[in-house]
């Protein structure tokens, strides 16, 4: 009884397997790092001069457990002048390690915010980093494009096994609003006087 080798049809197979495997894998992780993506909200927002604007740092990472990272956000410093960052308490202590905390404001039109936790963090769909808060300086009308960028000084996001995880970025747009100008003092007293004439020509035409 002849009996082939088992290898002439047992290693084909496992080179397919394994081919099939690495493709499943290669499809997975393009998968995530499509999903994996950081953005402000809201997405377009205005206010006047004086004012304050707000705008909620969000991540989504999807399943993915993390190291932490940081993200790059600048704007016009002639339109936003920035007045602070607050990490959001769904993100307190122990899910990260305030150690390794990043609120980096490396000029006037550039902050970096970044956080870490050694134990793994996960970021799913809609997680609240925290939220960035400026004053509106710039006049009526001006604007300005507030951009996200994985962190060129404190790099970008790290998986938990230590490996780079690449995100998509999304940021904002800002426009000043016109303010509401109050009429002088003087000009309400013309418009009385232009009341009261006309309401004496409509007696004397009714005279």
């Amino acid at each position: 009884m002849n009996t082939p080798a088992p290898t002439t049809t047992f290693v084909p197979r496992l080179r397919r397997l394994a081919a099939a495997l690495a493709a499943i894998t290669m499809l997975a992780a393009a998968a995530s790092a499509e999903a994996a993506n950081v953005s402000l909200d809201p997405a377009a927002t205005s206010a006047s001069n004086g004012s304050q604007v707000s705008f909620d740092l969000l991540a989504d990472f999807g399943s993915t457990v993390m190291l932490g990272g940081a993200v790059d956000v600048a704007w016009d410093a002639l339109v936003l002048h920035f007045a602070g960052f607050a990490f959001d308490a769904g993100l307190a202590p122990p899910r990260r390690d305030t150690a390794f905390d990043v609120v980096d404001l490396q000029s006037s039109e550039l902050l970096s915010v970044g956080l870490a936790s050694f134990g793994g963090i996960t970021l799913p769909a809609g997680t609240k980093l925290g939220t960035l808060t400026f004053d509106v300086v710039g006049g009526d009308g001006a604007s300005t494009n507030l951009t996200l960028d994985a962190s060129a000084k404190w790099s970008g996001y790290f998986a938990v096994n230590g490996d780079p995880f690449a995100a998509s970025f999304a940021g904002a747009q800002f426009s000043v609003t016109p303010s509401t100008v109050p009429l002088p003092g003087s000009q309400w007293l013309m418009l009385g006087a232009l009341a009261g004439l006309a309401t004496r020509m409509r007696r004397r035409a009714t005279a």
